[in-house]
Order: C-alpha cells, then structure tokens, then sequence
C-alpha cells in the first residue's frame, strides 16, 4: 500500500503562534518528536483516486448542458432520457478533460427530482467519489457516523462491474 507524503501544520494549545515562529530549531524539534512519538502513522481510512461525477438536478437539463458547452467548452458524452427508455428524467453527461457533470431534469411533476428542484432551485445532488474498494469505503464511513441513504449496489454492465452507495450529509427535505 502506498502512502503520500503530506504537510502538516502543527499547532500546540496554549503556545501563541509567535512563539512557534520565534522559537529556536532545537525546542520545535522536541516537540515535533514528542508529538510524532504520541501518535503512530495515520492509515488513510478512505482513500479517494479522485471524482468520478458531479450531479446536477436542473430545472432545465437541456439548456443547462448547452450553457456549459458554448461558455465552457465542455463537450457532450452521454444522454439518456425518453429516448433511451426513461420516462420520468432526462439527463445529459458533459465532459471535458477529467471533469464529468451531469445534469438531470424531472419529466414527471412528483418524484425526487422534481421535490428537490421544487424546494432548492437548482443545484448539485450527488458527488460521486472514485474509490478502490466502495464496500470498505461504506463501512469505514458509516462506522464514523455518516449516514446510509443508499447501500451498496452492485452494478454490472458488459464487461465491467462497479459498486455504488450514498451516504446523507444532512437532513432529507422532502
């Protein structure tokens, strides 16, 4: 398992910052090893390889995704919709480099889209998080005390397979 080297800034209650700054290499040296012999080597309990999807639910998906790719340059990869045998949304997935949205309309007047959209305007609803292991990530999460909205569902399409699960930051509105 690898492990990134990261900068820690170290502050010690009751030490007023200038006295960090001012002090003479020979005393932060004491107490950084004092600290670092306290505590072992923290283990990432979730390490993420970076975003996978950001999921918007829009008003309007089709002028949200056109907005995107003549202002931003983002360009068109995926659709789905009436089209492609959904009938209550339509979503469009935009790409450019790394960076993938979605943004996801209700076609249907009652459902989650369109409660959220109703109560919030428009805005993100899902983050999705590229993780190795997502069954491990759920339990290392829900073990800290996030909440489950969604555990994990296994998905297989053709040749490839991915887990996925939601857990609630905050309070459902509607």
């Amino acid at each position: 398992m690898q492990f990134q080297s990261k900068i820690q800034i170290i502050f010690i209650p009751g030490l007023p910052d200038s006295v960090l700054i001012n002090s003479n290499k020979k005393i932060m040296d004491s107490l950084l090893e004092e600290k670092t012999s306290l505590q072992a080597t923290p283990i990432d309990f979730l390490p993420i390889n970076g975003t996978d999807y950001i999921e918007w639910y829009v008003g309007n998906a089709k002028q949200a995704a056109h907005f995107y790719k003549t202002t931003f340059g983002f360009q068109s990869l995926a659709y789905a919709g009436p089209e492609t045998g959904l009938r209550d949304r339509a979503s469009y997935v935009l790409q450019q480099g790394k960076i993938r949205l979605v943004f996801t309309t209700a076609l249907l007047p009652q459902g989650d889209i369109a409660c959220h959209v109703f109560e919030h305007g428009d805005g993100v609803k899902v983050v999705a998080l590229w993780v190795d292991d997502a069954t491990s990530a759920f339990n290392e999460t829900t073990a800290r005390g996030a909440r489950a909205y969604l555990h994990p569902v296994r998905e297989e399409c053709r040749n490839s397979a991915s887990i996925s699960y939601s857990i609630m930051p905050g309070r459902h509105i509607c």
